[in-house]
């Protein structure tokens, strides 16, 4: 009816404008640790491309809008596979603090393995045959670096990194046989504690490996396109992963801090 239309694309605003507070308060946090420690030099920087691999659990909740009584609450696992692009503000220098923004796609598949109806109190793992779903994010990540071992060719740094994004994609669920196929879309929030390492090279380029263990918390709304019925969801997926990052840097060699 009118009222599930209008609570739908109300429901709609509300994402995209915490999105864009999301993103803002972001990039004004990277902007303002950047300033507060010392980045003066901005010629000095670490440009390059990273692949990021990860695997851990996953939770999934979802619900109709058509006051039916399925809402569902789904558990299993998560695998990501991902490529991207970053920037780093202290690659090698001799400086605590660097600020590290990758800007990436993933690759991420889920694969449920418990199914229940939190409505009617229902468990259908037993009936559940497949639930799967291929879902594409976008994803900023923030990190605030600290280095704890600085050497001329090798550097030790550890610290907070903050994730915003964007993830769609479609999937389906099986359940005694009965498939239904399912398109999703919304934000997605993350925060991870990290610890990576630089190994720098006299001809300006850097292998660095990273990895940490990421909260990722994910909400918006789902489709199936063969009915057009529709609902809204909300979930998160936690685990460890792994970045490879090969690096160049411009200007940013192991100077003695004065």
């Amino acid at each position: 009816g009118l009222g599930d239309v209008y609570k739908r694309q109300e429901f709609n605003m509300k994402l995209k404008r915490l999105g864009r507070a999301a993103f803002i308060c972001v990039i004004g946090a990277g902007l303002i640790f950047s300033s507060q420690f010392g980045i003066k030099n901005a010629h000095a920087i670490g440009l390059g491309g990273y692949l990021t691999f990860g695997k851990g659990n996953s939770e999934l909740n979802s619900e109709y809008e058509d006051g039916n009584e399925d809402e569902f609450e789904s558990n299993g696992d998560a695998e990501v596979r991902g490529i991207g692009f970053l920037f780093d503000t202290a690659v090698a220098k001799d400086r605590v603090f660097n600020y590290r923004l990758q800007i990436g796609y993933e690759k991420t598949e889920y694969d449920f393995d418990e199914l229940k109806n939190t409505k009617t109190n229902e468990n259908l793992t037993p009936d559940l045959n497949n639930f799967e779903l291929d879902i594409e994010r976008f994803v900023i990540d923030n990190t605030f670096g600290f280095g704890i071992v600085r050497k001329e060719s090798f550097r030790l740094w550890i610290g907070p990194q903050v994730r915003i994004g964007y993830m769609s994609g479609d999937g389906s669920v099986t359940v005694s046989g009965d498939r239904t196929d399912l398109d999703f879309k919304g934000p997605i929030f993350g925060f991870a504690p990290v610890i990576g390492t630089n190994f720098n090279f006299k001809n300006n380029f850097t292998l660095g490996v990273d990895l940490g263990y990421r909260f990722n918390g994910f909400f918006g709304d789902f489709e199936e396109p063969d009915t057009n019925d529709e609902g809204t969801f909300y979930g998160n997926d936690d685990g460890f992963f792994i970045n490879f990052a090969l690096i160049y840097r411009i200007n940013d060699n192991f100077i003695k801090a004065k």
